[in-house]
């Protein structure tokens, strides 16, 4: 669908390919809006204890119920999507997320930082950025498509580790509530980026996926396995096993990395780790996800449902690495574990849906797997903190979570393109 902000290209008129562009602005769309939401919450949590009187299972509480609002909005912003566009849905993401990061530099109790941080930031961050960027690479690349995602996802990597280097810094010479509002800006900056250099889809311009007019076809070897022309709507496609399987990888890759990143500085000063060590732990492992980001493109040259049953495999085994480190080298070990592990899921379960299910659909189908794997996720973190408050350790949740995402990585390898004639 056209919108006023669609640039006319005249008949003949012929212009440089703008996806791999695209792709560029959308890597510091998805980095900006990304980095500074996700990982400032965990930096802050010893702060905004101290400062509200927030307990473990409450600060876990807000983390958790964060992700799950973020999960929540993806199906919205993939509806939104197909209604108006992916520029407008993403500026009000920003602008959702502004007004968010605001409040939440004024927030003084548990329902205030639940509403402000949780609720609005989160929405924030679900529609403006997590669905938005990816239908990006899905619609302007078919056989590219693996690495303009692997690129694109790259950011959170990238900026989630300068955002843990820029809050010690907060920490350090200013109040954690000034970081808020700096976010606040510049969620403002993001939405003028995405008005003036976001365009929907290749025919915006007069132009084509991959900047090929004669390679048009979505994914050749999945029409092959799952049956050329099928139409797979998302009533057809919550009936398939794969469907339940990906939502499964998806539980799988995300509770480990939030409880990771929710509880990784409070465990790792149990463990006997400075602040300053402990970010630098944290650090390393957020930009280490880039590795593992860049590691799921490879499902451009391999079957990417064996990158992400492998990756899930080394998640699990990083969990428990990083429940028994009590020094630097296993923390470091374990935490880049577990990020390359992430990094690889995330990015190959965009190009497993998109390869079995095709792009059409893409944005509703992924959104609704993001959210059923948001509602386990919204218990994760605080149910963990939970764990910690009674028993004054997190064996307990570390341990369950490292083996049921081992074994839904063993399941995954298993995996296999759906059958139209099986529906």
């Amino acid at each position: 669908m056209s919108n006023n902000f669609d640039t006319p290209v005249l008949k003949g008129q012929s212009i440089p390919f703008y996806g791999w562009q695209l792709v560029g602005i959308s890597w510091l769309l998805y980095g900006l809006g990304s980095g500074p939401a996700y990982y400032s919450w965990p930096f802050f949590t010893p702060e905004i204890m101290a400062d509200i009187g927030l307990t473990r299972a409450q600060t876990g509480t807000v983390f958790g119920v964060f992700g799950f609002m973020i999960m929540f909005a993806c199906p919205i912003s993939g509806a939104a999507i197909a209604r108006w566009g992916i520029r407008r849905t993403m500026i009000a993401g920003h602008m959702c997320g502004a007004i968010g990061f605001w409040l939440t530099s004024q927030a003084e109790s548990f329902t205030d930082c639940i509403i402000f941080f949780s609720v609005m930031v989160g929405c924030g961050m679900g529609f403006g950025s997590i669905v938005p960027c990816q239908t990006i690479a899905t619609e302007w690349f078919n056989r590219y498509r693996g690495r303009a995602v692997a690129i694109i996802l790259t950011a959170g990597g990238i900026f989630g580790s300068a955002v843990t280097w820029f809050d010690s810094l907060i920490v350090k010479h200013f109040d954690y509530r000034n970081g808020w509002q700096f976010f606040a800006l510049m969620e403002l900056v993001l939405v003028a980026i995405v008005c003036f250099l976001v365009r929907n889809k290749p025919s915006d311009l007069g132009q084509f996926p991959d900047g090929n007019p004669i390679d048009l076809t979505d994914d050749p070897e999945n029409e092959k396995e799952s049956g050329s022309g099928t139409q797979w709507t998302v009533a057809r496609t919550i009936k398939t096993p794969q469907f339940i399987v990906l939502l499964l990888c998806n539980v799988g890759f995300l509770i480990p990395w939030s409880v990771t990143v929710g509880h990784g500085r409070l465990h790792l000063q149990d463990a006997g780790f400075t602040t300053t060590a402990a970010a630098g732990v944290l650090s390393v492992m957020v930009f280490m996800s880039v590795i593992g980001r860049i590691c799921g493109g490879l499902g451009d040259f391999i079957k990417a449902e064996r990158v992400l049953a492998w990756s899930l495999i080394l998640e699990g085994l990083g969990v428990l690495g990083f429940l028994f480190a009590s020094g630097a080298l296993m923390a470091y070990v374990s935490t880049i574990a577990i990020a390359s592990g992430f990094g690889a899921s995330y990015i190959s379960l965009s190009v497993v849906v998109a390869r079995f299910y095709g792009k059409d659909g893409f944005a509703k189908i992924v959104g609704i797997i993001y959210l059923g794997a948001g509602f386990f996720n919204a218990f994760a973190a605080g149910i963990a903190g939970r764990i910690y408050d009674q028993h004054g350790s997190y064996n307990m949740a570390f341990a369950s979570i490292a083996f049921t995402t081992i074994a839904i990585g063993l399941l995954a390898l298993r995996l296999r393109p759906p059958k139209a004639s099986a529906i």
